[in-house]
C-alpha cells in the first residue's frame, strides 16, 4: 500500500536528519562534543558483535644482560589480557497521527512539526547519553543496560597513604583495577597502575594548604590530578577534558582570574569546545568544562582520544521509521547497539568529596 502523501512528507523529513542525526548531537551536550569528536568510532561491519574485545598492553618487555659469547634465548612475552565490554540497546521513540497533520494546516506545517519532534528525540538522547557517559555503572545489575560510563571503574577503598587519593577497587572489562593486580610491587612498576585510574579527594588529609574545601585547593588538586595521569604512561596522555559541577568551576575561575591567567575566548585559541557554543577555559593544556552531568562536588579528568564508540550498526545512532496503515500514525525510532570503550581507566581521573 502506498504511503499517503502527508506520510511520505513526514518521511522525506526524517530521511535528512537520518543521515546527520550523530553530528546534531554534538551540538546539545558538551561531554559528546568532546567526546565524540575526539574518540575513535568503530562501526558495524566486523564489529557487528554480541561484544567488544581488545588487547591492553599490560606488562612491558624487560631487557636481558646476555655474555658476548653466549647464545640469546627467546622466550614468549605474556604482555596482553583480553578486555571485554557487551552491548547496551538504548531507544529514543515518537509519532505522528493522521490528526497532527491535520492540526499541522499545511505542508510546511507538517515539516515543522517533524522537525520539533526530531529534536526532541535528539536533546533527550544527548542528555541520557551525556549523562550515563559520565555516572553510570556498568557494572552495576541495576544499570548494566545502560552506557558503560565512567563509573563502571571509579569504585575505590578507604584513603591511600598519602591523605591525597583513594585506592581503586573494582573491576572493568573483566580486569581488576585494583593497584598491584596486573603485576608490580610499587608505583614505580609500569603494571601496579595500569589498568587503575586516580581518584583524588580533595578533602583529604594529605594536602598542606588550604581549607578542607574545593574552594581553597582546587588549582593544586587539578595540578596533581592531571600530573598523576599525564606522566604515569609511556605515551603522551593529556586529559583532554575536566567536566566539573557548575559550582566547582566557578571556584575554578574566580582562581584563574586572581592570578590573571588567559582564558579561552572563542575563534582564538584551538579550543575543541568553545566553537561548539559551550563555555570553558583552558588550563595545562586541558579544557574545563561546566556540566551538571557531573554530580555536586565531582569533577571528572577524561582523556577523549583514549575513548572508542562502539556501534553494531554502520553509525553510532541507528534510526527506523514505518508508517501504521491500522492506526494511522508514523512512528520513528531511534537506537544505540553497542557502547563506550574506556581503553584503559588508568587515562582517566576523578575529583571527591570523601568528606
Amino acid at each position: 500500500m502506498a504511503l499517503p502523501i502527508w506520510a511520505g512528507t513526514v518521511k522525506t523529513t526524517i530521511a535528512y536528519y537520518e543521515r546527520h542525526v550523530e553530528r546534531i548531537l554534538w551540538r546539545y551536550r558538551p561531554e559528546l562534543a568532546m567526546c565524540l569528536r575526539l574518540g575513535e568510532k568503530k562501526y558495524g561491519g566486523r564489529y557487528a558483535s554480541h561484544e567488544y574485545r581488545w588487547f591492553p598492553q599490560l606488562r612491558r618487555i624487560t631487557g636481558e644482560s646476555v655474555a658476548i659469547a653466549e647464545p640469546v634465548t627467546f622466550q614468549r612475552h605474556q604482555l596482553e589480557e583480553q578486555a571485554v565490554v557487551g552491548p547496551i540497546k538504548r531507544t529514543w521513540n515518537t509519532m505522528l497521527a493522521k490528526e497532527d497533520k491535520a492540526i499541522s494546516k499545511s505542508r510546511q506545517g507538517l515539516i515543522d512539526l517533524v522537525k520539533e519532534r526530531q529534536k526532541d528525540l535528539e536533546q533527550g538522547s544527548s542528555r541520557e547519553l551525556s549523562e550515563q557517559l559520565l555516572t553510570n555503572d556498568g557494572g552495576a545489575a541495576a544499570t548494566g543496560n545502560l552506557l558503560h560510563g565512567t563509573e563502571t571503574f571509579f569504585a575505590h577503598n578507604a584513603a591511600n597513604a598519602d591523605g591525597k587519593r583513594r585506592d581503586p577497587n573494582d573491576n572493568y572489562a573483566g580486569l581488576s583495577t585494583n593497584h598491584g593486580d596486573q603485576g608490580g610491587s610499587d608505583e614505580t612498576d609500569d603494571e601496579f597502575v595500569v589498568w587503575s585510574p586516580t581518584i583524588v579527594d580533595y578533602t583529604g588529609t594529605g594536602w598542606a594548604v588550604g581549607q578542607a574545601d574545593w574552594e581553597s585547593r582546587c588549582l593544586i588538586v587539578l595540578n596533581y590530578a592531571m600530573q598523576k595521569v599525564r606522566y604515569r604512561n609511556d605515551e603522551p596522555n593529556f586529559v583532554d577534558a575536566v567536566f566539573l559541577h557548575p559550582d566547582m568551576f566557578t571556584a575554578v575561575t574566580d582562581k584563574l582570574e586572581a592570578k590573571q591567567e588567559v582564558v579561552l575566548e572563542r575563534g582564538r585559541q584551538k579550543s575543541k569546545i568553545l566553537d561548539f557554543g559551550f563555555e570553558a577555559i583552558e588550563y595545562r593544556g586541558s579544557e574545563i568544562i561546566p556540566t551538571y552531568s557531573a554530580p555536586a562536588d565531582t569533577g571528572y579528568g577524561i582523556s577523549c582520544k583514549n575513548i572508542c564508540w562502539w556501534s553494531i550498526f554502520d553509525k553510532l545512532i541507528n534510526m527506523e521509521t514505518d508508517y501504521q496503515t491500522g492506526s494511522q500514525t508514523f512512528v520513528w525510532l531511534m537506537s544505540l547497539v553497542g557502547n563506550v570503550i574506556f581503553k584503559s581507566p588508568n587515562r582517566h581521573f576523578k575529583l571527591i568529596n570523601a568528606t
